[in-house]
């Protein structure tokens, strides 16, 4: 599910709600999303192994991608399609709390 447009620019949080809320791609900043079909794809960042084992564990399960929201380099959301949002309980820093907060509302 991978796409091969350029993503959308969000220019403020609100483009970044709208866009994680319709699982469009974007960038903004520190913060991104993008759809990927291989786990082996993904720079897993500052992740948490179990969290990362999670994120795995999504590809294996997933036959159309998965929506994998990043802080910086650091996956900090993800979706299969069909499933509830997965949004680990780690604390980074309150720009990334900030934007997992955004996650547990629209994805």
């Amino acid at each position: 599910m991978t796409t091969k447009t350029k993503p959308y620019r969000a220019r403020n949080y609100k483009d970044v709600e709208s866009f994680i809320y319709n699982r469009e791609e974007f960038n903004h900043g520190s913060c991104s999303a993008r759809w990927y079909e291989r786990f082996e794809d993904v720079d897993t960042g500052l992740m948490q192994f179990s969290d990362a084992c999670l994120l795995d564990a999504a590809f294996e399960r997933s036959n159309s991608g998965v929506f994998v929201v990043r802080s910086y380099e650091t996956p900090i959301a993800w979706v299969v399609p069909g499933e509830d949002a997965v949004i680990p309980d780690v604390k980074y820093s309150s720009t990334t709390s900030r934007q997992q907060n955004i996650c547990r509302r629209y994805l």
